[in-house]
């Protein structure tokens, strides 16, 4: 959840998780989890906010059951190849050798615990160069308890939640490390019990609205708790419980959270405050405090009750006495390191001294109902219908009109919340349509970490329908940052500038934005041309071709030609189009030993080697896409195993290809049902990204065949509604399902 132009995200997901967001954002103890975008990096703040029950008479404790405090090394960890592992100072160092093949590496070792005695590993991280990771493995598949993460500091884990996990448990240890000549130093490892002075909920359920996200948590003695968590205004968050109280006894609860800066508590104003380098935050209690707060240098010592001097990370808890009926609250502001932790202060101060919090709530809501009504375009249908026999699978769900409905004006909530605003603090004055504000993706320029070249440009065109001032702003943004040799900094992905910016001009008719951002939008079309590859971190080939990256470039050649066309400049008209000709050919040569051989899609222009599609990594990227009658500008396809219906097959024969490449898409689409049994096709193989999707469709409006051209969106409809995800891509996840992978949400 998040607002556009906040740089706020509650319940922002870790995509390297293999948890679905729901069970990665909740749990019993209630958190609320928030991401915060500062100085250039997402930031991840996990339990910043938790609610406990707290009994009367217990006493804590924490038992460790295994541990290794790296005082040697054991000669139970094993190295994987290519891994140095040293022991020094107490404190374990791996570092993956430069030349190693794979870009990470472990050591790992085999423990044996009772998860029901001893469910939390904690880790402390010492030093970091780029990344980190922790995996666990009983013989199977490694589970990732955390994902590649370039945070250090102290962390702990409850396995039973990251694995599914119980009872006793032998399993393997992995501690990761990535990137070559990037070490990683860890002080210690210990898997612990803890007997706990807190309670959490036995039960709770959470429910998604735009403006809110209301929670009901039944406890063991019979108190329900309801929770709401909604935004006051774009740096603020309000969390408000209110309780029934099952027994007198229930009357103390604590409010706890993680937090990592430098901490301090104001008791007049009972505001407790963190600073950081690039964010301060700060929480205002607007209840009586009855105890605390007090501090606990990590988890278990927290639910044990053990106090500690306020560090630098750790925990911080107040106890409350409530009433039944009676709501408490927490407010919680945020402000860059440039604001200062005052700003910060005064935002959580200012809403907790107002009273009325739940006419702010009020307020979110009434905005959300106004945009999705009055800016979001309205479709006449909501039905999927006309689709070609045979087009489904058996056993594919049946998703209705009002399904469709409801996944699509949730997308449009998903796309306004992902406006960032303009970042002064890195000297970026414009704003950002992020690749995925929860997925807390930051891998593109500097100034613009938030903006994938890929994805940012496709929400800029979709965003463009319901405000196209801002849309325009962010690709303004990100033609500023195209340097004098047209690159693009950060992850290099297959760009659609000149198709961005031609939805943009249809929209609006702005030849002004147009003329200014042609110059810039015209140097990086010609620096991918000439390094159509994917780059990011040390991989950078110049000698790699992608097909992906080439088809992308020769489509946004012809809007280039469109564009130069608008604003009068003849000359270039005939250079774009006369550069996708010739480019189109160097394509042909260089994906196609033969026009009759397989396609590829690398193909290294020092050795002429090629290399073939990724079905070896079973990725499903759909599919090969005719744009035109005369041309085939296909990327990665799926692979066609059955026959193609016959007014498909006459259709596809009808584009001067490559026999082959007719046969990759004759595979999208499924035989004749025979016997009663349905074909493969989409329904079977349904990875797939916007654009390939797209481009089929296209061309067979073009070749004049659009009932076969719908089976494609059909399919691909009932896999968006039924996969649970905003994402990256579509992956294969059981008969006519798919699953959102890898980067989610989005």
């Amino acid at each position: 959840m998040s607002l556009p132009g906040s740089r706020l995200v509650v319940n922002p997901f870790d995509f390297n998780t293999n948890l679905l967001p729901a069970a990665y954002s909740n749990g019993p103890q209630l958190p609320l989890n928030v991401g915060y975008y500062a100085a250039g990096r997402a930031h991840r703040l996990q339990e910043m906010l938790t609610v406990y029950r707290k009994p009367e008479g217990r006493t804590g404790g924490v038992e460790v059951a295994w541990a290794d405090e790296f005082d040697s090394l054991s000669e139970e960890w094993v190295a994987d190849e290519g891994v140095e592992a040293t022991v020094a100072d107490g404190q374990l160092q791996l570092n993956l050798r430069s030349g190693s093949s794979n870009w990470w590496g472990s050591v790992q070792r085999w423990v044996e615990i009772d998860l029901e005695e001893s469910p939390y590993i904690e880790i402390s991280v010492t030093e970091l160069a780029d990344a980190w990771a922790l995996r666990v493995n009983d013989g199977g598949a490694d589970v990732t308890v955390q994902g590649d993460t370039n945070d250090k500091g102290t962390f702990t884990y409850d396995l039973r939640k990251a694995t599914g996990w119980t009872g006793r448990k032998r399993f393997r240890l992995r501690l990761v490390v990535a990137i070559w000549e990037k070490p990683a130093r860890f002080d210690y490892v210990r898997i612990m019990g803890v007997r706990s002075v807190l309670e959490s909920a036995v039960s709770f359920e959470t429910s998604w609205l735009p403006h809110e996200l209301p929670t009901t948590a039944e406890y063991g003695s019979g108190t329900t708790a309801q929770l709401h968590d909604y935004f006051a205004d774009s740096d603020t968050l309000i969390r408000s419980v209110s309780f029934q109280l099952g027994e007198a006894a229930d009357r103390r609860w604590v409010l706890g959270g993680r937090y990592k800066g430098d901490v301090c508590w104001d008791t007049d104003t009972r505001v407790l405050a963190v600073a950081t380098d690039a964010y301060a935050y700060a929480i205002a209690f607007p209840a009586e405090i009855v105890e605390g707060p007090a501090f606990s240098a990590n988890l278990v010592r927290f639910l044990a009750g053990l106090v500690d001097a306020p560090g630098k990370e750790g925990y911080w808890a107040v106890e409350i006495d409530v009433r039944s009926g009676v709501s408490m609250l927490a407010v919680v502001a945020f402000a860059t390191a440039q604001e200062g932790v005052e700003a910060a202060r005064q935002r959580a101060l200012r809403i907790s001294q107002r009273g009325d919090w739940a006419k702010l709530r009020d307020k979110q809501e009434r905005f959300w109902t106004r945009y999705l009504r009055d800016q979001v375009p309205h479709p006449h249908s909501f039905g999927l219908v006309d689709a070609p026999v045979g087009c489904l699978r058996e056993g594919c769900p049946e998703v209705t009109a009002e399904q469709v409905r409801d996944t699509y004006y949730k997308a449009w909530v998903f796309a306004a919340a992902n406006v960032l605003p303009p970042m002064p603090e890195v000297g970026f004055p414009y704003p950002q349509l992020a690749a995925g504000k929860p997925s807390m993706w930051a891998f593109g320029a500097p100034q613009a970490s938030a903006s994938a070249s890929w994805e940012s440009m496709l929400q800029i065109q979709f965003y463009a329908y319901a405000d196209p001032e801002v849309a325009w702003a962010a690709f303004r943004g990100l033609m500023s940052l195209v340097d004098e040799a047209g690159a693009l900094p950060g992850e290099v992905l297959p760009t659609r500038a000149a198709q961005t910016a031609a939805v943009l001009y249809q929209l609006t008719g702005d030849k002004e934005a147009l003329a200014d951002i042609y110059p810039a939008l015209k140097r990086h079309l010609l620096w991918k041309k000439d390094n159509p590859r994917w780059i990011h971190g040390d991989h950078d080939n110049p000698y790699e071709k992608d097909a992906d990256f080439v088809v992308s470039a020769l489509i946004d050649m012809k809007y280039a030609a469109g564009l130069a066309e608008v604003l009068g400049l003849v000359s270039d008209v005939e250079f774009w189009e006369q550069m996708r000709r010739d480019y189109f050919q160097d394509y042909l040569v260089w994906f196609w030993e033969t026009p009759d051989s397989d396609p590829v899609e690398y193909y290294y222009a020092d050795t002429g080697q090629r290399s073939p599609w990724w079905h070896a990594l079973d990725h499903e990227w759909s599919s090969p896409g005719p744009v035109g009658r005369r041309e085939q500008t296909a990327t990665r396809g799926t692979q066609a195993t059955v026959p193609a219906r016959v007014q498909a097959r006459r259709a596809v024969r009808k584009l001067r290809v490559p026999k082959v490449l007719r046969h990759q898409l004759h595979g999208l689409w499924p035989a004749r049902p025979r016997n009663g049994r349905r074909g493969q096709g989409v329904g079977q193989h349904l990875g797939a990204r916007h654009d390939p999707v797209e481009h089929v469709r296209g061309g067979l409006l073009q070749l004049g065949v659009p009932r076969t051209g719908r089976c494609p969106a059909v399919v691909l409809r009932r896999g968006v509604r039924h996969g649970h995800g905003v994402d990256e891509q579509r992956l294969p996840n059981g008969p006519g399902l798919a699953a959102p992978r890898p980067a989610a949400p989005r």
